[in-house]
């Protein structure tokens, strides 16, 4: 039998789901955690599975896409603080 191997993000992601999972059972839909991991898997989608539709200045490589997509979230996330 082959031993996968694993990443730390992917440890971090399944003790978020077991994390998120568990509030959900508990009715804490509005819980800050519940908020803030929901938003974070939100994005990781889109920063995965949907930077194809996005146009970043001159038809960038995927991988500048993604890291163009991730500063934008960031400065959406800091403007909404600011409010």
């Amino acid at each position: 039998m082959k031993k996968e191997s694993y990443s730390c993000w992917d440890d971090y992601a399944l003790r978020t789901f077991k994390e998120l999972h568990k509030k959900l059972e508990q009715g804490l839909y509005e819980d800050p955690f519940v908020f803030r991991k929901i938003e974070w898997l939100m994005k990781l989608y889109v920063i995965e599975d949907e930077i194809g539709r996005f146009d970043y200045d001159g038809g960038r490589e995927e991988e500048e896409k993604k890291i163009c997509a991730c500063f934008d979230f960031s400065k959406l996330y800091s403007r909404k603080q600011q409010r």
